[in-house]
Order: C-alpha cells, then structure tokens, then sequence
C-alpha cells in the first residue's frame, strides 16, 4: 500500500507541505477501493459491522446510510484524537469544518450506547453532554445551521431543536448548541452551561480571552464523559488575532501530530497532565475537493503568501506580515555551514528583562551577504546573569547536529578570549542600557564589566526606517554564488538560532528570527515599519545590526567595507577594562 511521504526532520518551525509531499493527482496513498472492479483510491473506512471486517471503499462507493465518514489520513486522525486541545488545519480545503460540525458524534455516541443499555436495564440516563460549535460572526454560522437541521433527524428521530437557541436535545440528553461571539466579551452568553466538547471554527479570529474562558467552562459531573472533555480549535494560517499565539502553542512547539504534555501540580502534590496536538491538514487531505482540480487552480491563483499559507500550511506568512512576500523560508533559512575565521562577525542585542533579551551573532561572506548564524534569548534575568549566560555560550564551540544525516558541523569555534577575559566578537546593544536610572551601574556598564564588548546603537527616529529599508533590501536581493545560481542577501541558520524560553503560562514557546521575523505584523500607524507592540526584539537586534557600522551598504561601491579594526577594539578595550569607559 503506498503511503504519504513522512514530513521533513523538525527543527523548531511548523511543517509545510512542499510539492515532494502532495498526495498528488487526486489519489489518496491508502490503496484502492474494495468494491468489485473499481480501482479507484480508497477514501473511507467503513467500520465493521454484522460481522463483515473494516472496508475500504471510494468517494462513489460509500454508503447511503452514512450520512458522515471521516476521509483517511488527516480527518480521520482529527476525529479520533483524544488529546484535550486539538489544533487542526493550517491549510485550506481539508474539511475541518464539515468535520467540526460534526464533531458531536464522537461524544453522542458514547453517551447513546450508554442510554441504549439504561433502557434495557430498566434504567433512567439522561446525557450531561453538551458540546458548542463556534463562530466569530453569525452570519457565517447560518449555513452551518442549515447543513445541521438537514441530518439531524437522521442521528436522532426524537431529538428535538430549539430555534432561538440554536440548540438541538438529543433523545438520550445530549445538548448540540452552535453560537457567535461577534463582541470580544461575547464569551459571557456562554459562560452559563458546562461544556464537554468545545469547537472553534476559524479559531485565529477568536481573541486569546475568548478561546480561554470557553475553555475554562469545559468540564462534566460524569466521570465517565469527563475523561472525554475537549477543546478543537479549527483554522487557516491566516491573519487573525491569535495566530501567533496558537502558531507558539501547537505549530511550533512541536513536530505535527506529536502529543505535547502539559502538567499542572494541584495543591496537594498531585500531578495532573494533560496533551495538546497539531493536525495539519489541506486541500491534499480532501478527495471531494481534487477530483476536478477547480479548488486547487483557485489557491494557486493567490499572491504568493496566500498560497503559501492556504495551498502550503505554512504558519510563517500572512497579508498582515511585514515582511510578506519578500521573505521566503525555503531560501533565507539554511542548514548551517562552518563560518570562516577570515569573515568578519559581531553581534548585535536588544535588551528586555521582564519581557525578553535577544542577542543575534552575523558573519559577513565575501560576497556581502550576511549570515546570521547563532541567536540566544533569556527572560527574566538579570543583566549580570545575562552577561555570564553570554560569557559561557561563547567560551565553547558552536556545534549543529544535521537531523537528517546525524552528521555534527562545528559552525565556529569558542569566540570567548580566555587570556583577557572578554568576548572576541564585539557588538551593538540598545543605547538606552547605558543610562543609569538612579542605579550605580547601568545595564550597559554591567555587560562591560563581564566583558561582553557592546557599544551603544545607533539612535534617532530614522533610524527604524533605514532598518526597515535595509532588511528589506536584504530579503530581496539575491547575490551570484559562482556556480550559476544565487542566495539572498541575508540569510538564517536553523537549528542554531532557535531559543525555548517559557512563556507568562510556563509553557516552552521558540524564540528566534525564523519564528518572529515572518509572523511580526506591520505597524498600523506606519505601514513602512514593523509593529512595535509585537514581540520585536529580535527585530531591534537585527535593526541595531544593519544600521551599525559594521556593515556596508550593499549598493555598488569603490570605497572599501568599513569593518570593525577587531585588534585595536580589543586592545582599546582590555586597556579600558579597569574604568567606566564609554563608547
């Protein structure tokens, strides 16, 4: 039986499906059909029943009498996850939806065998199941309602509907409800009932308060239901106010349908754990959709990163990206390489101790094109604890691991020089660090006196848009590499410059330009400019990087690279190691 092929080695980023993974041609990988000369690829799993074995039959040759089957691969893998919160999606036409309206039956059916064997018991059993599917707006749950009122006398010739509700009682006690929640604080007209089974439909567009509170009011008197209690959140990898946090949450946390354990100690001791999951799924995950190839015609007539984000399930790029379509991961992420000793190399770093440091390591190769080819964040602290995680990080070799070969690369040596007892690889930081604020030392002066080697950045109001025009020329200039082809101008290691810090929820989230350069959105207010109320300091990093001296302008030019005189820096700085010097 012929398969998918497995996604690539996960190095921190979310999966994406390239064009050596599609399914491809309309054919699903799960072989053929089972019915009598047919040959067509199998597209569901029909389950056993009177005695026959589990079958596997086309789109053509499924039942009647099954008003909903999960499709094979990705729809099944959704319908049948346990985990308590489930991520699915991040591309489009994989029929999160049709299955999210449908997700009920996972629960339905539980609790209808249980008040199926009450009643030949004898018994009473009334259902405390409830689940709710979720739309920002109503206006698109009005045919979502419609679909449902079509076959739910077909579960259920008893159950009953409750038009102003939008709320259909099964036979057996089990509640279906479907509701908006247009306004941010829409979470309060449901914050009555206790829910089993919770589903947002499009979930980016729901607020981060919004998704929290339903999921605060999931849980079940029943033991039995309770150990069934869930929370779907359906979506494309587009826009939307929460995207960057579930991209954090799921996509990022871990390769694609890998369990990720989140435990919490209750009062006594105990310890409760509990799992979140990301199902990728697309246009490739639906043979309906394939068949005349009309859908997938229509995503591939997008701008580059809608289709990117709708055709590929790439979480990195959206419309509202500052970047957009001018960064591309496939080509400004590289494997690492080890780093000449004869490329000039520095570091640049922005400060935050509540919030987040980031300190960036570059190289400059001959042809102007910069590397960045080490990163490291912290949080919460302090600068002194900082300067030392600095000191140790460049005392040692910078090794990688490619996932792929199993093969080690040393990309640089230690860059920490232990007879003078300061960093070899000097740099920019945030000029704001060295003013003092009523301290003895200021931040600045405390990286100093460890011997971290910073200078102040550049400043003034300017100075961002030149940034931002810089980094920008960067992504979209491609550079010859003398054997008929090209790379950009700047360029990204993985694996080396990725850094898991926990989050305000203890949760470990990937920190790094490969996660926050794609997914920083434009500033409202200046569309030139990245958002400053985003998480943007690896971006003021990388701001204090191109705007230093340290690098020349990549317009043609007669006059040499002004580079940093590294022997003189470092012998004016030992001289000076004893002072409060100034830069």
């Amino acid at each position: 039986m012929a398969r998918a092929q497995k996604p690539p080695a996960f190095s921190g980023g979310a999966w994406q499906r390239t064009e050596a993974n599609f399914y491809g041609q309309g054919r699903f990988p799960f072989g053929q059909c089972t019915e009598p000369v047919c040959g067509k690829a199998a597209c569901f799993r029909l389950p056993p029943q009177g005695g026959l074995a589990s079958r596997l039959v086309c789109l053509h040759h499924k039942p009647k009498r099954f008003f909903f089957l999960p499709f094979l691969g990705q729809q099944e893998k959704l319908f049948m996850a346990d985990e308590r919160w489930v991520l699915a999606g991040g591309g489009a036409g994989g029929s999160k939806s049709f299955a999210g309206t449908r997700m009920f039956l996972k629960q339905w059916r539980h609790e209808q065998a249980r008040y199926l064997q009450a009643r030949r018991e004898g018994r009473e059993f009334q259902s405390k199941g409830w689940s709710i599917f979720l739309r920002r707006t109503m206006n698109p749950l009005i045919p979502v309602v419609e679909d449902f009122k079509r076959f739910y006398k077909r579960v259920d010739p008893a159950a009953q509907w409750v038009a102003q509700k939008s709320l259909c009682i099964f036979s057996n006690g089990f509640h279906a409800q479907f509701g908006g929640m247009e306004d941010d604080d829409g979470w309060k007209n449901y914050y009555g009932p206790e829910y089993s089974l919770v589903v947002f439909d499009e979930a980016t567009q729901f607020t981060r308060t919004q998704i929290l509170e339903l999921d605060g009011r999931i849980r079940c008197p029943d033991p039995l239901l309770g150990k069934m209690n869930q929370l779907y959140l359906l979506t494309n990898p587009v826009g939307g106010v929460t995207k960057a946090w579930l991209n954090k949450k799921f996509v990022t946390a871990a390769p694609p349908e890998t369990r990720i354990p989140v435990t919490v100690t209750l009062a006594d001791g105990r310890k409760i754990t509990k799992y979140r999951i990301y199902i990728p799924s697309n246009l490739y995950d639906n043979p309906a959709l394939m068949d005349d190839g009309e859908y997938e015609a229509n995503l591939r007539s997008k701008g580059s990163a809608q289709k990117r984000a709708l055709l590929f399930n790439d979480w990195s790029v959206d419309e509202g990206s500052w970047v957009g379509e001018d960064y591309d991961p496939t080509r400004h992420v590289c494997d690492p390489f080890p780093i000449p000793t004869t490329w000039p190399n520095g570091k640049s770093a922005d400060w935050g101790s509540a919030s987040r440091a980031s300190v960036l390591y570059w190289a400059l190769d001959p042809n102007n094109g910069l590397v960045i080819y080490d990163a490291w964040s912290c949080r919460r602290m302090t600068a002194r604890q900082a300067a030392e995680a600095i000191k140790q990080r460049e005392s040692r070799p910078l090794m990688w691991r490619n996932p792929s070969t199993g093969k080690t690369v040393q990309v640089c040596g230690p860059r920490w020089d232990a007879d003078s007892d300061m960093s070899n690889v000097p740099g920019v930081m945030d000029a704001s660090v060295w003013s003092k604020q009523g301290h003895e030392l200021s931040i600045g002066e405390i990286f100093d006196n460890v011997g971290c080697c910073f200078s102040r950045s550049a400043k003034g109001t300017h100075i961002k848009h030149t940034a931002a025009d810089l980094i920008r020329t960067r992504l979209q200039t491609p550079l010859d590499d003398g054997r008929g082809g090209n790379y950009p101008a700047l360029r990204i290691f993985r694996g080396t410059t990725e850094t898991e810090i926990r989050d305000d929820e203890g949760d470990l989230v990937t920190t790094g330009l490969i996660a926050t350069l794609p997914a920083i959105q434009i500033d409202p207010d200046d569309p030139d400019i990245w958002d400053t109320k985003g998480d943007d300091h690896d971006m003021d990093a990388l701001q204090y990087l191109v705007t230093s001296r340290a690098l020349m302008p990549l317009a043609d030019t007669d006059e040499p690279a002004e580079v940093l005189d590294y022997v003189a820096f470092k012998a004016a700085a030992a001289a000076a190691a004893t002072e409060k010097w100034d830069w």
